[in-house]
């Protein structure tokens, strides 16, 4: 290290505020791929049971 060199101070800064991560706005283009998956999986149920298949919601 440098001899006069500054340390930054570790952490988030002061007043930064804690922000919401669920917050997502899908642009056209996730919507149309969100659509089109959906569709896949109605049309797969079909044929094969899913035990399990996480939700595709959170429309905005």
């Amino acid at each position: 290290m440098e001899v006069g060199a500054v340390k930054k101070k570790v952490g988030r800064p002061k007043g930064s505020k804690t922000k919401d991560k669920k917050e997502v706005i899908f642009t056209l283009e996730l919507l149309r791929i969100r659509h089109l998956i959906q569709e896949l999986l109605k049309m797969l149920s079909k044929f094969l049971p899913l035990t399990y298949s996480a939700p595709l919601t959170s429309e905005r």
